[in-house]
């Protein structure tokens, strides 16, 4: 069967090529719910950079680099009532399975030389709201002696204690940290009573760039969408075409989407933007298929033969378009930063799937609108 033939194929028989569009949307659109929001700095370092190998090599022998920071401002970081809701803290967030250790100078080990021993012990008793005056003041002239806890645990003015979080590996999934960072939260306000909080940190942050991406995302592709629902409609004068043309664009998008999922390509940083890239390329290559679909009503016949004659002028041109913008985006897919490679890989995918509807779903459904 020659090409052209093939690619006609959806114009001859639309209903069967709705229908397995109808299929391949059921496939590819469950991969939406397998998305993920990856805001991991490290998808930003080179592979195979020797630097990145050293610091993976760290983390194997060390431990965990993820640490979370709270602040907890106070009038007098060391005052009994301040000491004993660190404490309470600290225990609520060791509570937490995905929390390796929590660092705090109210439950900090001081250690302290003896004659010819080192001796261990709690720098603040376990029942700090009992701490008398004499005490107190022991405790503050040991923080003053060991410089190693002033900038760490607490503020060299004494009025913030901060408390040190390493995090286990088990919450490597955005969906996972989220949902530890909200329980870390939950856990310092149930003892804050509304005090002022700072929080701070790799992981944090990492779920702070992951909310800030799932937010734009929801607000950048429905205002495209809106803008671009008005150009078409001006441009082509018809709702009913401005609903083919928008909802098959949508529909490439939705691959898209679909596909990474089921391919494992997270959300990234960069690929944030591609649903609203792949969109507006998709606006631009339908809505010449549209046009010239218009012209050949004006030539009568069949609306397969309308279609045909519309798909004889723009079919080449989109392909050439669709082959080589995928091949730009291909160069970009093999870039080491694996936040540029996934995005170009992204693309690549969304401009296949783009091509398919072009040639194939919007065709087809052309053929089966009334008159």
């Amino acid at each position: 069967m020659r090409v052209s033939a093939a690619l006609e194929l959806p114009v001859r028989r639309p209903r069967a090529a709705l229908a397995a569009a109808f299929v391949l949307s059921l496939a590819l659109l469950a991969g939406i719910e397998r998305l993920e929001v990856d805001s991991d700095i490290e998808s930003m370092m080179v592979q195979g950079d020797a630097d990145h190998a050293a610091f993976e090599a760290k983390k194997r022998v060390f431990g965990s680099d993820e640490i979370v920071s709270i602040a907890l401002p106070y009038e007098d970081a060391l005052s009994a009532e301040a000491l004993a809701e660190q404490q309470r803290i600290a225990a609520r967030l060791e509570a937490i399975p995905e929390i390796a250790e929590v660092d705090a100078l109210a439950t900090t080990d001081d250690i302290y030389g003896r004659e010819e021993s080192l001796e261990v012990e709690r720098l603040v008793p376990e029942k700090a709201a009992a701490l008398g005056p004499e005490q107190l003041t022991a405790i503050r002239a040991r923080v003053e002696e060991r410089p190693i806890w002033t900038g760490l645990l607490i503020s060299r003015d004494r009025k913030t204690a901060a408390l040190q979080v390493r995090l286990a590996n088990d919450a490597q999934r955005s969906h996972e940290r989220s949902v530890l960072m909200a329980r870390i939260e939950a856990a310092v306000a149930a003892e804050r009573n509304g005090a002022e909080v700072h929080i701070a940190g790799h992981p944090y942050m990492k779920t702070e760039i992951a909310r800030t991406m799932q937010r734009d995302l929801a607000r950048f592709l429905p205002a495209t969408l809106f803008a671009m629902t008005l150009l078409v409609v001006v441009a082509l004068g018809s709702l009913r075409l401005a609903a083919v043309l928008l909802g098959s664009a949508l529909l490439a998008v939705a691959w898209t989407l679909g596909a990474m999922g089921w391919l494992g390509q997270p959300i990234t940083a960069l690929s944030n933007t591609a649903p609203t890239i792949l969109f507006a390329i998709a606006t631009a290559y339908l809505m010449h298929l549209i046009a010239s679909y218009g012209h050949a009503l004006a030539g009568g016949g069949t609306r397969p033969e309308v279609v045909l004659r519309a798909l004889a002028e723009v079919r080449g041109p989109i392909l050439l378009a669709g082959l080589t913008t995928a091949a730009g985006f291909g160069f970009v897919a093999v870039s080491k930063i694996p936040l540029v490679r996934d995005f170009g890989l992204d693309l690549c995918v969304g401009i296949a799937a783009l091509l398919v509807v072009s040639c194939v779903g919007t065709p087809a459904l052309l053929c089966l609108l009334p008159p």
